[in-house]
């Protein structure tokens, strides 16, 4: 009866087609192939998703979504425990916003017994991947590929050049605070291998994925890929198969737990699960792949390590709507429609003195409103508003739709003076204005009607009754004369700074009658 192992190796040497002749298939993507525990823990979902390093293997544009750079590896023992498989990478920001990574993934076959046992596929990867949009919610991203098959047989390996794209799109759904993402991936369209000894050449399997996620809030997300394949050392060399996982972080993002399952081209489809902890700088994740029969139950363990500069990361803000701006005296009010993304920590607040003109930035707020004083009455301002992430680094919105303003002086009643009395001095009283925006009153006297007037009290008045014996003149104070015609009327003024005087009384005319 053949051992397990050896149970393994045989199904391996089958898949792999690798004979002592020398014919060989290399570098397969079959069976239980993939980078990364926290894809592999959601059975493989991940084209859409990828925002770590490993998204060189699954859609290079998801690189671009990084928002540090990152050193990051994985290991695990596939078929059975008999192939060693490894992944080093290194991501690293370039340019505005962009990232570019060097990656080194290796297949180990030397856990079986044999020619098998000699083989090492080495592949090493050059990406680039960058937001195609201002706002982040598009990436692209390409793989330059070099692959090197080696062994201590003289007629078994080879090399050559690869290369992968990928698209990767988020759409944001302001309105219900979630977000659906599509991502497409093509690997490996044309790719050869060449061998040594005159043997020609080998085509490398060609692979095709798209999918899509959603993420519910910002913590859970669900994802869904069909992936095709074209390998002709399976029973169906070209396979459609479908991928579908869940991931969710708990305790403020620190504990990652998902659920997966991988369809298979010849085999029914397993179910995998994996953990993550994540802290500030670094991060360990585990898969559990099950696949008791064929390949065997693998376990996949990976690292990240971020650190550095912290680069744009995430979607920007929405724009704010519905802002309206409601001028007073010397200022104005600023409402809008609070945005409905979870992320959004602040407002920010625009002015300008021409419509569509150089904005300068006066405040930063929390709330969707905000007061605007110390403007000047009559002149038209003109407003917007963005809204800032409370990512780190923050995003901030387009600005929001242009409003205009133009603060007011107060509306002040004119001032009825009600009555009369003069003995050696002249008391003018008054009926005062309504409103809680009146502060007091100024008094203004002339010897002539029309003209000539000037303010009598220094600050004003509280009061709505005052007694005149001198006002001031060119000279200085002059006396109240008896018998003398006085031309008065009042203002209210008003508790804006500086106060504004409302309109004048209608003018009246005083006599002062000497004493008796």
């Amino acid at each position: 009866m053949l051992t397990r192992s050896l149970r393994s190796g045989v199904a391996l040497w089958a898949a792999l087609v690798l004979l002592p002749i020398g014919a060989a298939a290399y570098f397969t993507k079959g069976g239980v192939t993939g980078i990364g525990a926290r894809p592999l823990g959601m059975g493989g979902a991940f084209v859409a998703v990828s925002d770590e390093n490993s998204s060189v293997w699954w859609n290079p544009a998801g690189l671009g979504q990084l928002t540090r750079a990152e050193l990051s590896g994985s290991y695990a023992a596939i078929y059975d425990g008999n192939v060693t498989y490894l992944f080093f990478s290194a991501a690293f920001p370039v340019m505005a916003d962009a990232i570019m990574g060097l990656s080194w993934e290796r297949k180990d076959f030397s856990g079986f017994h044999g020619d098998i046992a000699k083989l090492k596929e080495d592949v090493f990867y050059a990406t680039f991947a960058s937001s195609l949009t201002e706002d982040r919610t598009f990436f692209g991203g390409l793989n330059i590929k070099f692959y090197n098959a080696s062994s201590v047989l003289r007629d078994v390996g080879g090399n050559g050049l690869g290369l992968d794209w990928g698209v990767l799109y988020r759409l944001p759904l302001p309105r219900f605070g979630k977000e659906v993402r599509f991502g497409f991936s093509a690997q490996d369209l044309s790719t050869e291998i060449r061998q040594p000894g005159g043997l020609g050449s080998q085509t490398i399997p060609s692979v095709i994925r798209v999918g899509t996620a959603y993420q519910f809030e910002r913590w859970i997300t669900l994802a869904l890929d069909a992936e095709n394949f074209k390998d002709p050392t399976v029973s169906k060399p070209a396979a459609t198969t479908l991928h579908a996982g869940v991931e969710g972080w708990f305790f403020e993002g620190a504990l990652g737990v998902r659920l997966g399952y991988s369809g298979f081209s010849t085999l029914p489809g397993r179910y995998s699960a994996g953990l993550s902890y994540r802290a500030t700088d670094w991060e360990v994740d585990y898969a559990y792949m099950g696949h008791a029969g064929n390949l065997g139950n693998n376990h996949r363990a990976s690292f990240a390590i971020r650190f550095g500069r912290v680069t744009a990361s995430g979607v920007r803000p929405t724009s704010p709507l519905g802002l309206k701006a409601s001028p007073k005296d010397s200022e104005v009010e600023l409402v809008w429609t609070p945005n409905p993304e979870p992320q959004v920590g602040a407002y920010n607040i625009y002015i300008s003195t021409a419509p569509g003109g150089e904005y300068r930035k006066i405040n930063t707020v929390g709330l969707s409103s905000a007061r605007i004083i110390g403007l000047e009455n009559g002149r038209t301002y003109y407003f917007v508003v963005t809204a800032i992430s409370n990512t780190q680094p923050p995003l901030e919105s387009e600005r929001s739709a242009e409003v205009p303003a133009t603060p007011i002086a107060p509306q002040l009643g004119a001032v009825e003076i009600t009555q009369q009395a003069a003995e050696g001095e002249i008391t003018v009283s008054w009926r005062g204005s309504v409103g809680e925006n009146v502060a007091g009153y100024n008094v203004y006297i002339s010897t002539m009607s029309g003209s000539g007037h000037v303010r009598y009290n220094s600050q004003p008045l509280s009061s709505t009754t005052v007694r005149m014996v001198q006002f001031p003149g060119p000279s200085g104070a002059q006396p109240v004369v008896a018998g003398e015609r006085y031309y008065i009327y009042v203002r209210s003024v008003s508790r804006s700074t500086p106060p504004v005087e409302g309109p004048p009384s209608p003018e009246q005319t005083f006599i002062a009658i000497p004493r008796q």
